[in-house]
């Protein structure tokens, strides 16, 4: 399986996409800035992935192409991913014997993706405990909230959960329909 077929660049017309791009919302807004320089690419770190966006596509669940798509529109430069998410991703893997699966997305997104992964020092372990009480997270949520915070990052997720936070959360379609209404 490979998740990322250009690590150097992206399509901005979406013809990629076929019979999604009509279906997308185009009337959201382009997403905050600034944001903190990739160190290992020299790009724009922009986004942060949530561990159910990664699931939904190794696990070929309901919305994988949607999550494709997104996969192929945005440079890989300008996504992160967190520590946390990568161990849930082999904890849950694992569980459902998916070995192969696990490798690849080892080899297409930590060794040949130009993606970023971000881990929480001791400080931002910290803080999970703030973000958990102030809006009713559950660890692995606010994880990715410190992390998104903290980097000034916009997650991309599913998780309803997010909308209570001050940062909220985009879904794989308000960013597709973003990028469709600036193509």
């Amino acid at each position: 399986m490979t998740l990322f077929l250009d690590v150097t660049g992206h399509s901005s017309n979406l013809s990629h996409c076929p019979g999604l791009v009509g279906s997308l919302n185009t009337a959201n807004n382009l997403l905050p800035s600034p944001f903190r320089k990739n160190l290992s690419t020299g790009g724009t770190v922009k986004y942060l992935v949530d561990s159910n966006i990664w699931l939904e596509l190794l696990l070929n669940q309901q919305k994988a192409s949607v999550v494709q798509c997104l996969f192929k529109t945005i440079p890989t430069a300008e996504l992160a991913i967190s520590e946390f998410t990568v161990c849930s991703i082999g904890l849950i893997l694992t569980r459902l014997n998916k070995p192969d699966v696990w490798r690849d997305f080892v080899t297409d997104v930590l060794e040949n993706g130009a993606l970023s992964r971000i881990a929480l020092d001791p400080d931002g372990l910290r803080e999970t405990t703030v973000a958990r009480q102030q809006f009713r997270l559950d660890f692995d949520d606010a994880y990715q909230y410190v992390v998104a915070q903290q980097h000034n990052l916009v997650l991309i997720s599913f998780d309803t959960d997010f909308d209570k936070t001050f940062l909220g959360r985009k879904s794989p379609e308000e960013i597709l329909s973003s990028f469709a209404a600036h193509s």
